[in-house]
Parts: C-alpha cells; sequence; structure tokens
C-alpha cells in the first residue's frame, strides 16, 4: 500500500486478497482505531505481488518489511552482526580472541554468539580455566617477562617459555572440547586431572602449584554451580511474549553449546487494532524478522526454537531448514524441562515489560511537567547542546535530542571545533550555526524531521545570547531557547533556568529557579547530563588519537612507515616507553643513530 508520493505505507501478504483488502475498506471503518483509519485515508495505490507459494510470500514480506520500514508494520529491529570466538590454529601457541563481521582472518570460528557480553563472559572462563594467551601477535612476540595476566594466573604465560608446547596444547584441546559443547565432560575430566595433579604437587612439596591447582578447581565449580540448568550440547532458543496495554514484549533466551548465555528483550508498541492480536501472531511476524532476516546469513542458528503455539508453524520451520541447511524444529508445547525453560522466558518478559511501562510513566510525568513549566501544549521534541574541551584542547560541542519517547540517538550529532583555543563561546556559535544552516538548507531532511521545540544550551545568559544571535542570523522562529546555569556550589537541584521566548520582549530574559524535587527540573537535568556525557565520550576519542600520534610525529626524522613498524613491533606506546635503546634499534628500519633520537625524546618528554 502506497501513498500519493509513492512512499510504501504497509506491507502484508494473504492467501484469498479480495477478502483482505475487503477488511480495510468497509462501512464499519469508523468503528475501527485511529492507526487504521489513518492508514486508509493516506492511501492512493497498491501493488501486487503474485508468488508461487507460502514460502515466498512470506519470504518477500519478510525482506520487504527489512528494506522499506512500513510506518504501519510491526517491526522488531535488530541489525547487529553476531559475534564470533575466533581460535588461530595456525599458530605455535594458539589463542581465542573476539571476531565480529566478515570472516576474513585465518583461524576456526566458533559460535555465533548471542552478544558481545557472552563473548567476554566465555573468554573470561577460557582465562581463568585454561589459561590460554589473549594477547596479539605483536605484544606476544616483544614479551621479555611476563606480563600481568600470568601474575593475575589467567595466562601460563607462553611468551617467555613458562610452559611447553605440550602442555599448552593440551589445555587448547580441551578448551576446544569445551566450546564444541562438551562442556559437562571437559569440566569433569579437567577436574578429575587438575585434582590427580593437586594431590602430585603436594606430595612433591611444591605447595605454590598446588594452591593455583586448587584455585582452579574452584573456578571450574563456580561454573557447575551458575549454570544451574543445564541443557546439554544443544544450541536452542527460547522464546515468549508479554502483552500489557499498547506495548508488546518478545523474550529470547539464547543458549549455545549448552549453557544459557544470554537474555534478550524485543519491545514493540501496538495499536488498538494491533492489541487484538495474540501472542501467536506476534510470535510469527518476530521469528520470520529475525530468523529469515537476509543479513543474517548463517546467523542466530539454533537447532531448537522453543514457543507458545504460532500460526504457519510448519511453513517457518521447513524454511528455517532450507535457509540453514541444518534441521531445525519448532516445539510450540513442551513439556518437562522445556516447559520450565519457557516458564523461565515468560516470566522475564514480563518483567521486562513492567520495567519498560513504569520508566515510560516516569519520563511521561516529567514531560508533561516541562510542558507546563514552559507553558507549551505540544512538545514534540527537544534537544541540547554542550560545549567541552580539555585545558582549551580537542574542543567538541554535542547535541543530543530527545522526543516524546526519550533519547533519539540517530538524532545525536557531534561537532569537532578547529582551534577551539578554549572559547565556549565561539564554538557554541560555530556549532550552532553548522546544524542549523544545514537544516535550514537541506530541504529533504527538512521534510522528514522538523526543528525542535525547544533548544537547551549548557551553561548562562552568555551562551543564551549566542543562542538567539544564531537563530536571529538565520531567521528560524519558533523554538524556545532554555540556558541551564549551575548553582554556585555545582549542586544538582540549584540551577538557574535562562528562558527566551520569541514572543516576549527581546530585551528581557526570563529567570527561573524550579525545586530540587521538580520532575520538569530532573528531565531538564537529565538531558544535560546526556549531552554532557556524550560530548566527553567522543572527546576522549578524539583526545586518545591526538596524544597517541603527537608523540610519535613530533619526533624529526620519524616518518608514517616507520611510526607504524615501531607501534607494531612494541604493541603500543606503553611497551615502547619501557623498552631499552638497544630493543628500540632492532625495529626493522632503525638504526642505532635514529634509536637514540628516539630514546632520548621520550625520556626527556617524560
Amino acid at each position: 500500500m502506497r501513498n500519493s508520493t509513492g512512499a510504501v505505507l504497509y506491507v502484508g501478504k494473504a492467501k484469498n486478497l479480495k477478502k483482505r483488502l475487503a477488511s480495510y475498506f468497509n462501512k464499519n471503518m469508523d468503528k475501527r482505531d485511529n492507526r487504521l483509519a489513518h492508514l486508509v485515508s493516506h492511501i492512493s495505490h497498491i501493488d501486487v505481488t503474485i508468488t508461487a507459494s507460502e514460502k515466498e510470500a512470506l519470504l518477500l514480506e519478510n525482506a520487504m518489511i527489512k528494506s522499506l520500514l512500513p510506518k504501519y508494520n510491526i517491526i522488531f529491529k535488530d541489525d547487529k552482526f553476531y559475534p564470533y570466538l575466533l581460535f588461530t590454529e595456525q599458530d605455535d601457541f594458539p589463542r581465542f580472541i573476539y571476531h565480529r563481521g566478515a570472516k576474513h582472518l585465518k583461524g576456526r570460528y566458533f559460535g555465533p554468539y548471542p552478544s558481545t557480553l557472552s563473548v567476554k563472559i566465555v573468554l573470561d572462563l577460557m582465562q581463568k580455566i585454561f589459561q590460554l594467551r589473549q594477547c596479539s601477535d605483536a605484544f606476544f612476540k616483544a614479551r621479555s617477562r611476563p606480563c600481568l595476566q600470568y601474575q593475575l594466573k589467567r595466562c601460563s604465560a607462553p611468551c617467555v617459555d613458562l610452559i611447553t608446547k605440550e602442555q599448552y596444547n593440551q589445555n587448547v584441546q580441551a578448551a576446544k572440547q569445551f566450546l564444541l559443547g562438551n562442556q559437562a565432560a571437559t569440566e569433569i575430566d579437567s577436574v578429575k586431572n587438575i585434582i590427580a595433579q593437586m594431590h602430585q604437587a603436594a606430595q612433591n612439596h611444591e605447595f605454590e602449584l598446588a594452591a593455583n591447582l586448587r584455585d582452579k578447581i574452584s573456578h571450574i565449580r563456580q561454573i557447575q554451580e551458575k549454570q544451574h540448568i543445564y541443557v546439554g550440547s544443544h544450541s536452542l532458543d527460547v522464546i515468549a511474549v508479554c502483552i500489557q496495554d499498547n506495548q508488546a514484549c518478545v523474550q529470547v533466551l539464547s543458549v549455545r553449546a549448552g549453557a544459557i548465555l544470554d537474555s534478550k528483550s524485543y519491545f514493540v508498541s501496538l495499536s488498538k487494532k494491533q492489541l487484538d492480536n495474540t501472542e501467536g501472531e506476534i510470535l510469527q511476524k518476530f521469528i520470520a524478522q529475525h530468523y529469515l532476516a537476509s543479513e543474517i546469513k548463517q546467523g542466530n542458528i539454533t537447532e531448537l526454537i522453543i514457543l507458545t503455539p504460532i500460526q504457519d508453524q510448519d511453513l517457518i520451520q521447513a524454511l528455517l531448514q532450507e535457509k540453514w541447511e541444518r534441521k531445525t524444529r519448532i516445539i510450540s508445547e513442551p513439556r518437562g524441562i522445556k516447559k520450565n525453560w519457557l516458564i523461565m522466558a515468560k516470566t522475564n518478559a514480563k518483567e521486562a515489560l513492567i520495567k519498560k511501562l513504569s520508566a515510560a510513566t516516569v519520563y511521561q510525568t516529567r514531560l508533561q511537567a516541562l510542558m507546563e513549566f514552559l507553558k507549551l501544549d505540544n512538545l514534540a521534541q527537544f534537544e541540547c547542546v554542550d560545549v567541552s574541551h580539555h585545558g582549551g584542547e580537542a574542543t567538541v560541542v554535542s547535541c543530543v535530542v530527545f522526543d516524546q519517547n526519550g533519547p533519539l540517538k540517530s538524532q545525536y550529532r557531534l561537532y569537532t571545533i578547529e582551534a577551539g583555543n578554549g572559547d565556549d563561546y565561539g564554538a557554541l556559535k560555530a556549532a550552532l550555526t553548522r546544524r542549523f544552516k544545514k537544516l535550514k538548507l537541506n530541504q529533504s531532511e527538512l521534510a522528514i524531521r522538523s526543528y525542535s521545540d525547544v533548544l537547551f544550551i549548557d551553561g548562562g545568559k552568555g551562551q543564551l545570547s549566542v543562542g538567539i544571535e544564531v537563530l536571529e542570523s538565520l531567521q528560524i522562529m519558533g523554538i524556545k531557547l532554555v540556558a541551564i546555569a549551575k548553582g554556585p556550589t555545582r549542586k544538582p537541584g540549584l540551577e538557574t533556568l535562562y528562558i527566551f521566548d520569541e514572543n516576549s520582549d527581546k530585551t528581557s530574559i526570563k529567570e527561573a529557579h524550579l525545586p530540587p524535587h521538580s520532575p520538569a527540573l530532573h528531565l531538564i537535568q537529565h538531558i544535560r547530563d546526556e549531552a554532557h556525557r556524550f560530548a566527553i565520550q567522543q572527546q576522549r576519542k578524539v583526545l586518545g588519537k591526538k596524544r597517541q600520534q603527537s608523540t610519535l610525529e613530533a619526533i624529526p626524522g620519524i616518518g608514517p612507515k616507520k611510526r607504524m613498524a615501531i607501534l607494531t613491533h612494541f604493541g603500543g606506546l606503553q611497551e615502547l616507553m619501557g623498552a631499552s635503546q638497544e630493543a628500540i634499534a632492532r625495529v626493522p628500519g632503525m638504526g642505532q643513530c635514529l634509536a637514540k633520537i628516539l630514546y632520548d625524546y621520550l625520556h626527556q618528554k617524560s
């Protein structure tokens, strides 16, 4: 369904197209909900694509929803690439590292894992139990003594030959079995072997080694206790839905290699008509978008999916098997322990939805209080800007945007100000000019997004005057300006607000104070703190890159290639600072003369 401009409003499939379309155009349309009536009022024409089977229709519907993002479809957004563990089996001392994206690196990939956190958990366990290295090759080759990971008993220090290659390979094989799903067997065998080694070490009076082995046994026991629900070596997902008010939450418990690694919530707002949808109908839409998305490719492949009954279950199961080229089962009426997993997923979905609705209620209360304070009938969108610099260096201006539902992170912007020199007014003027000039000139963006109703500025009367000057020079009307000045002790709750309204006298700026318990003030503090956080986060990245580059760039005789060779050889500036002149001279392309210049320069500056 398209509007008069050709934009897609809705995508759907039907066995009987005549009956499906007739349900939208009937005499009782005025009794339907406003959302559906609004959709029908904007329909200009309908395109029809005939497919050869229900499978093709389902795949086509999902592909079009993902690519076109129609306004009136239920859309669960999850566009991430799933992370993997990469095993560098070609190395003499292999390592396991985090990997996301195209599989262009050599080695064996384990996964996919449901989230970055789950990969970090596995890597942490690998370090504690098997003590395999995770450092880069450059760092590994440059070591002359064990690093901190060895002191923390999280690495066996193969870089300085504190473990033989044969012993290291035994740990590698045990780790691979652990990742392949033989977790229970690995834990049992590992405990038996380690207990025997511990007793042998104690008999040989090697008490420090015996204590280390005892700690390793403790780590394995902790894993067994934490993973109290063991599910064998299966890879499966447990999915449940909870519907309340106009919100639905789909909860996915992800199990990989026998361990519950992640629990993720997906939320979607429902119209009045969509609230009539059953759990099965929402699940059917979710599975089509979550598992059949083209960008997932091998994606989050599972052997088993456990959920409540859904429509077209056999069809979806056949599509999953065809797409993944492996047997995948969908169980909609589980029994025994599988039923307990589904109950667990439902409980998590309910708790996540209650938490979200509670947070939304608090936000709406604060938003309503802010509208009353600013005397606005409607507050569709508002934003806040903040200037940040580090002693006059790395000046940035952040802009964060909020709407009626909370932060709009896709609309966040950061403006880097060259040669800011600590001039907050100049930096603010430059950033605001760039922002509003672009919005005014870019008509395509204006067609999608209008100006904010309120512009908050972190600062006092001076910053407010800059905002007034910029908007007047660009002849932009309809934006209320509010400056947020911190109190004398910079304590939250003592802020002074300077408000300018274009309808008021331009020579007078209203000064206002809100009580510390005011919901409107809490929302103002929230958006100001978010602007500050975003600015500091981005500023640290800019400042870090500048410092890392400037340290070597300022040294005469060392160009880009030599800088790259030095950093690659030592693995970073910290290792370079601790290197001797002789070690620096061993870098390819460096001689004794240049090594002395570099060494003297670094230690003179430090």
